[in-house]
């Protein structure tokens, strides 16, 4: 079973996708009946976790949108990390806030931002990475020229009653992501 997020400032779509053989199909309605309230509360619990980790993603893009870079550092641990595709690394909450706010004056205020998810592995119940997609294009009110797109890695922990963005890596040298399955 896996899922697929899909979001922008404007909602969130999440399907699981799951395939079943019908060998064992008599056996997976079996077990849907007779097991189904534990695996129904565990399923329930997983998709509040993802809805939990696809909200902290669409807060970043509502704060892009504001071009409000105390409201992005803030989604952040405090000693959380980011490194963006030119290389630049910033740790800790107050220097992820410098580099948005300088690439807010450099021209990205008023850009438009979206992002999907494509993968979210729970590596935990407490600790969660999510492999996804980004763009960014230019608007008439923002300085840039030209879009930009790539790719994310961000790993999320669950501390305090809620989740953080521990560690965020972008890249622009790939623009989706590809599945590699042995033959």
């Amino acid at each position: 079973m896996s899922n697929i997020l899909e979001f922008t400032k404007e909602g969130i779509e999440m399907r699981r996708v799951c395939q079943i053989s019908r060998a064992p199909l008599i056996t997976a309605l079996f077990s849907l009946l007779f097991v189904s309230p534990g695996i129904a509360a565990q399923r329930a619990d997983v998709v509040d976790v993802d809805r939990a980790i696809v909200g902290i993603v669409n807060r970043v893009l509502e704060a892009w949108a504001r071009a409000d870079a105390p409201r992005i550092a803030a989604l952040y641990e405090p000693s959380g990390d980011f490194v963006s595709p030119t290389g630049d690394r910033a740790v800790g909450r107050r220097n992820i806030q410098a580099f948005y706010s300088a690439a807010f004056a450099a021209g990205y205020a008023g850009s438009r931002a979206t992002a999907q998810v494509l993968h979210l592995r729970h590596i935990s119940k407490t600790i969660a990475v999510a492999d996804g997609a980004w763009r960014i294009e230019p608007t008439p009110t923002s300085k840039i020229t030209g879009p930009e797109s790539g790719v994310f890695v961000a790993v999320l922990v669950r501390r305090h009653g809620g989740w953080w963005i521990s560690a965020l890596r972008e890249q622009t040298s790939a623009q989706n992501l590809r599945d590699v399955e042995s033959p």
